[in-house]
């Protein structure tokens, strides 16, 4: 290792910085006298430069945990940008079933239609309908999926 600083390679460790917190754990009479035990966290590991006083801190283990929720947080975007794709063409489908919708129902108002034509044409409309229902609930449970993947995010 090298000072950032100097490029001395004099490193010495050192207990700095360090989280402390100050716990009382026992309390005298009204209060005028109390017992305090220091707790102490080390953050990272530091070295300290003999050449120049410069400190150098280190910690290994929150570098990975950035990295990994970088990682995440990449991955649940690929996941929403899936995910929207997906509900862009489940969109285009109902369209295009609302439109053959409107085109069978505007074929039953044809007065020239046998009845057994327009039996088939509300069978076919109502099958359309049920697709179209399924395709809505998906989307729904969809946009669902987004808003979640949005909160891990």
């Amino acid at each position: 290792m090298k000072c950032s600083q100097c490029g001395c390679q004099d490193l010495v460790p050192v207990d700095f910085p360090q989280k402390t917190n100050l716990k009382e754990v026992d309390c005298g009479l009204v209060g005028y006298s109390s017992a305090y035990v220091l707790k102490n966290k080390i953050n990272c590991d530091s070295f300290i430069c003999i050449n120049c006083g410069h400190f150098e801190f280190f910690n290994l283990g929150l570098a990975e945990q950035i990295k990994h929720d970088r990682k995440l947080k990449k991955e649940i975007q690929e996941n929403i940008n899936k995910v929207e794709n997906e509900i862009m063409l489940l969109n285009n489908k109902a369209f295009d079933i609302q439109e053959q919708i409107g085109k069978l129902k505007s074929e039953t108002l044809n007065l020239d239609i046998t009845l057994r034509r327009n039996n088939e044409l509300q069978v076919q409309i109502s099958n359309l309908k049920k697709e179209l229902a399924a395709l809505n609930k998906t989307i729904n449970e969809k946009k669902k999926l987004i808003n979640n993947l949005k909160v891990k995010k």
